[in-house]
């Protein structure tokens, strides 16, 4: 499942003003016994990862701590407000919580590339910003739309060729993206974007925030990572 599978209320997402004077990105109304719920699916579809989970003594509020883009924040719902919020308590460089909006709003595409060592190298001496040049034998650069995809690479054709395999993740502009065709190669997980490697330069201009290691084969593998 991505983003685009989520099916919002009427009127969310929003940003949503806090008593201490910073901003909650409210996802979706929410009560107590749907948290977990939830919760579960923001987590699985926008890549946050858990750090810790609770309630209230009085059974009144749910929360979550999670970290996404190197912010830390809060998932919680509480039956007065009645609502699940997404709040930053810290970022360095963009705003998490901006960049999950357009995601979440579709102004922002994920997708997922299989990479070998080599390549994984070349992206870490990027700052984890940019992809590498593509060689004379590489016209085409070929990101997917999914992580399933992208880890069945990986594991089955960059593991073989070269030991190890890696799926990154990155976010990109829709108004790049929207110029080219999504192509489906085989089932209806095998999808994705063929970009031209004149237009590379172009794609990793793009590029939203960093580009993370969410997988790797084998699993014990000590390259370079995201996270």
């Amino acid at each position: 499942m991505t983003t685009s599978d989520i099916m919002f209320a009427p009127g969310f997402p929003r940003w949503s003003p806090m008593k201490s004077g910073t901003r909650a990105l409210v996802l979706q109304p929410c009560t107590v016994s749907e948290f977990a719920e939830s919760a579960a699916r923001w987590i699985d579809n926008l890549g946050l990862q858990l750090v810790s989970e609770g309630i209230t003594s009085d059974g009144a509020t749910a929360m979550m701590t999670v970290t996404y883009g190197g912010a830390r924040f809060w998932l919680a719902t509480d039956t007065w407000l009645n609502e699940l919020a997404l709040e930053p308590q810290s970022a360095d460089g963009e705003d998490p919580a901006a960049v999950l909006f357009e995601i979440l709003t579709g102004k922002i595409v994920t997708m997922f590339r299989p990479a070998g060592p080599k390549e994984l190298e070349l992206v870490a001496a990027s700052g984890w910003r940019r992809w590498p040049p593509r060689l004379p034998e590489q016209p085409i650069f070929y990101p997917v739309t999914n992580q399933e995809y992208a880890e069945q690479i990986a594991r089955d054709w960059n593991v073989p060729e070269s030991g190890a395999g890696f799926v990154l993740r990155f976010n990109v502009r829709r108004e790049f993206t929207d110029r080219f065709e999504v192509h489906k190669v085989g089932g209806e997980m095998h999808t994705e974007w063929w970009i031209p490697a004149e237009n590379l330069e172009e794609l990793n201009d793009n590029i939203v925030g960093t580009i993370d290691v969410v997988a790797r084969f084998p699993s014990e593998d000590s390259n370079p990572s995201r996270r």
